[in-house]
């Protein structure tokens, strides 16, 4: 990957060719009569992506991208200078505005994120759900992350909230800035239950223990959604490779060929995935 400012244009692209001014990526800058070393730019790489954080010459903004090296794509999101936080097993960023995963799902939100800080997070007990807290002024955003499903539920802004032992999540908002003896609630059931209150069974799926299952589940569909979704590149099978490996090696479960049969197939599919992955010309 490398940065180009010629013609009034900052470009990202994936090879070395200044001449052309071609990219993945393009977009005016203020001064066209500069240089790329007239610029700040800083970098972070989380996972898959690489997170940029760039300052044309003479402009007082900074500008936000992120660069997928699976997928070759950038998108510009100003709202990971705010807040961004590190999705769980790399699965991408999530930040007051919205999140991207490292499959070049991009999703943001029409809500006020004005001054929004990251205050913290919540894990459920299973390790399926985290609940990410952001606050400025008096304002909260909630946003609720399956790590299974890898999305965002619906965003919660309000001006106070509380959680409960049992998972209960009450949160209230104010109406207008004048005092008011009254508020309006609001009460959800949420899967952020105490470790203490969580039931534990018999079964051979809770033998294996929720943390460990969701893990293996997530990147099951990992694989699955890499085979659905993400055009065929190099990056893209040796990340599939990499995944096949972990469903078959970190989840040792699905490799069982004697109990708890219904786990089983996860293993022997992967395996075939990896097989055909490593086949493939584009490698």
């Amino acid at each position: 990957m490398t940065f180009t400012a010629v013609g009034g244009d900052l470009t990202v692209k994936l090879e070395n060719n200044t001449e052309t001014g071609e990219g993945v990526y393009a977009e005016p800058v203020d001064e066209p009569l500069q240089s790329l070393a007239d610029a700040d730019i800083h970098y972070a790489r989380v996972g898959a992506l690489v997170l940029l954080r760039i300052r044309p010459y003479k402009e007082t903004t900074w500008r936000y991208l992120v660069f997928n090296t699976r997928t070759k794509g950038v998108v510009r999101l100003d709202g990971i200078g705010q807040a961004c936080q590190r999705l769980p097993e790399d699965q991408g960023i999530i930040f007051p505005g919205g999140y991207y995963l490292a499959t070049g799902t991009a999703k943001t939100f029409d809500t006020d994120v004005t001054e929004l800080r990251f205050e913290r997070s919540i894990r459920s007990s299973n390790g399926e759900d985290v609940l990410y807290v952001f606050h400025a002024n008096g304002r909260y955003l909630l946003l609720p992350y399956n790590v299974i499903r890898k999305e965002v539920g619906t965003p919660i802004s309000c001006h106070g909230w509380s959680l409960f032992d049992d998972g209960t999540l009450v949160v209230f908002r104010a109406v207008s800035d004048e005092p008011t003896r009254v508020h309006t609630m609001q009460v959800w059931q949420t899967p952020y239950v105490a470790e203490e209150v969580t039931m534990v069974g018999s079964g051979p799926l809770d033998r294996v223990g929720n943390a460990d299952l969701v893990r293996g589940i997530s990147d099951c569909l990992s694989v699955a959604r890499m085979v659905d979704e993400m055009a065929p590149s190099t990056e893209v099978f040796e990340a599939l490779i990499a995944a096949c490996d972990r469903c078959v090696l970190d989840h040792y479960t699905y490799g069982s060929t004697v109990d708890d049969r219904a786990l089983v197939n996860g293993g022997s599919t992967s395996r075939r995935i990896r097989k055909a992955s490593s086949q493939s010309p584009c490698r």
